[in-house]
């Protein structure tokens, strides 16, 4: 230690030499501070990078776990959709043979349907039953006329009791056109169904 001194104050000084040397004993007492901090540090940040990495890992597999459901759902639903236009379209082409014709009896020659009339008030409650609260002011005079049939005891006379002007085709295309609508609402949810069964299982 004197002789350390000593070389020192030759080279730089007494004062700088004791300067110099209690430096040296300063940085040699607090580098394994250092090291130790910075191997801490080191080691807190590589943590965090691999945790960040396996975050990120997880989220590409939900990704792809939610983009191959997704595309395997909508695959099955267009199949699907496709199938049923097929049979709705020979359905429709039904309509005509199903509305011109019929036998009186088995043994009996095809001849043209008879007259069918379908009234106002006939037209009117198809649509309500489709669309429940869609016209207001019909469904409103209809409570009218039942409460007023109800107490006369009879039908009451008006515009609905007229004929609408409609065919047994018009009437059945419109059924075909409904049952065709409802089919695929119930395919869109059926997809959405799948899709959900891919992704999370089948829930209970």
């Amino acid at each position: 230690m004197t002789f350390i001194i000593g070389w020192l104050g030759e080279k730089f000084g007494k004062v700088w030499g004791e300067v110099i040397l209690w430096a040296l004993i300063a940085a040699a007492i607090a580098a394994p501070f250092f090291f130790t901090y910075y191997a801490g540090k080191s080691n807190c940040e590589n943590a965090v990078a691999q945790q960040q990495l396996k975050a990120r890992v997880e989220t590409l597999q939900v990704l792809s776990t939610l983009n191959q459901a997704g595309a395997a759902a909508v695959g099955d639903y267009v199949l699907r959709r496709a199938q049923t236009v097929t049979i709705y379209q020979t359905i429709r082409e039904e309509v005509p043979r199903a509305t011109s014709m019929w036998k009186p009896s088995p043994a009996a020659a095809a001849e043209p349907l008879p007259m069918c009339v379908f009234t106002r008030g006939f037209v009117g409650v198809w649509n309500d039953a489709l669309e429940a609260g869609h016209d207001t002011g019909r469904l409103s005079e209809a409570a009218g006329r039942v409460a007023g049939a109800a107490a006369a005891a009879g039908p009451v006379d008006d515009a609905d009791l007229l004929d609408a002007g409609i065919s047994r085709a018009q009437l059945l295309n419109n059924h075909i056109a409904n049952g065709d609508a409802l089919t695929a609402c119930e395919q869109r949810f059926d997809g959405i169904v799948d899709w959900e069964r891919r992704v999370y299982g089948d829930v209970k």
